[in-house]
């Protein structure tokens, strides 16, 4: 049986209690040790040198997240992230990588295919000092620690930070890997570009060089403005198990495969619908990036879409096309822009309240204002309601 021998507080520990955690990781035991020691792999009393791509292959082969952390057609690329932050120490600072991630992930919702890897995992631990402000060391003019002002110049690793740092399993589970909150950086987005003026070609004068550094000081607490983007995070998923609720004669509890590391859990209030047969192995639109809650003491961790009639006597699944990728997200063609990484469920700050009327069901297909539901095999759809409201 292997051991991996790694020092409780150092960067390496905080990794390997996270795949450990996450990955569910059962084929090599995990040593966390309170001496400062070197990370070693032991194969009994035989210590081997083995480096970090190696010891992951070890300990999660045979584990029940294999097939989805470690994808068989693109081990390559995933060992050249880990390789990545492994020459790095596992604490990602300098400018130039920062700005490489940022520059990747502009068109990447994970660093590799369409689902979480080690590779975000390693990744994710890597930069969470970056992401915190914090430097183990004194930084140069190549090294950041980031603000929330800093961190506007790398959106997109911004964005894929959050992501990773909400999935169920790591939000809140590390003490010593905090939630980084986030909603300061994009309140601080709202403000710059509300008070930039931009001055067509041909216009006379010229644009103010310190119009976004003064918006900075001003209006610390603007109006979010309604936005025409996609802001809902929608998946594909399909319903594993289906349970009356102890606590609420109205709710199911629901466990959802939507192609993570562990099955979702979501409150539905369809029992007076549907019936469990009903929904029991039915592929569904999960609307994936809500804040998880607690309703009647079940934790609840996104919405099962539906559509209803317009006195909300039917309701039915919305659908994706037969066919569709577990975990596949749902776009709006021909719509631009990157959903929310989790929306916000403060009062009069929830941006899905705004844009929920704009969907709506036509032909039994689903469309956010003109822009229809697709996955890449087709349409969403119900299965007899010719209009209605998606909620």
């Amino acid at each position: 049986m292997y051991k991996l021998v790694v020092y409780k507080d150092s960067i390496q520990g905080r990794l390997a209690r996270v795949l450990w955690s996450y990955g569910r990781f059962s084929n090599v035991t995990l040593a966390l040790s309170d001496t400062n020691t070197a990370t070693v792999l032991m194969d009994g009393d035989t210590c081997l040198m083995e480096q970090w791509p190696s010891i992951i292959g070890h300990a999660i082969k045979g584990s029940p997240t294999e097939d989805v952390l470690v994808p068989a057609d693109a081990v390559s690329t995933m060992n050249s992230w880990i390789d990545f932050a492994l020459q790095r120490d596992f604490s990602i600072m300098q400018k130039s990588c920062v700005q490489m991630l940022d520059n990747y992930l502009l068109n990447h919702t994970f660093l590799v295919g369409n689902n979480i890897t080690v590779a975000d995992l390693v990744v994710y631990v890597s930069t969470h000092s970056w992401m915190v402000g914090r430097c183990s060391y004194a930084c140069s003019a190549l090294q950041l620690k980031s603000e929330s002002a800093d961190r506007l110049e790398f959106v997109n690793l911004v964005r894929w930070f959050d992501h990773i740092q909400h999935l169920p399993g790591i939000v809140n589970s590390f003490k010593d890997l905090p939630l980084v909150p986030i909603e300061k950086d994009m309140e601080l987005v709202t403000t710059v570009m509300e008070k930039v003026t931009v001055i067509p070609p041909g216009a006379k004068g010229k644009p103010s060089k310190v119009a976004a550094k003064s918006a900075l000081k001003e209006n610390k607490n603007p109006k979010q403005p309604a936005e025409d983007r996609p802001i809902a995070d929608i998946r594909v998923g399909q319903i594993k198990s289906v349970e009356r609720h102890p606590e609420a004669d109205r709710l199911y509890c629901l466990k959802i495969d939507l192609g993570e590391s562990e099955l979702r859990d979501i409150c539905s209030g369809l029992v007076d619908y549907l019936s469990p047969e009903q929904l029991l192995s039915q592929y569904v639109c999960v609307l994936s990036n809500m804040k998880p809650k607690s309703l009647r003491g079940k934790m609840s961790n996104g919405m099962v879409l539906c559509v209803s009639n317009e006195d909300h006597t039917k309701i039915e699944l919305l659908k994706p096309a037969m066919g569709s990728v577990i975990g596949e997200r749902v776009v709006m063609e021909g719509c631009a822009g990157e959903p929310d990484t989790v929306l916000s469920t403060k009062t009069g700050k929830d941006p899905f309240v705004a844009v929920q009327p704009e969907f709506k069901c036509r032909d039994k297909r689903a469309y956010y204002k003109e822009h229809p539901f697709m996955t890449s095999k087709g349409p969403c759809t119900c299965e007899t309601l010719l209009t209605g409201t998606i909620s």
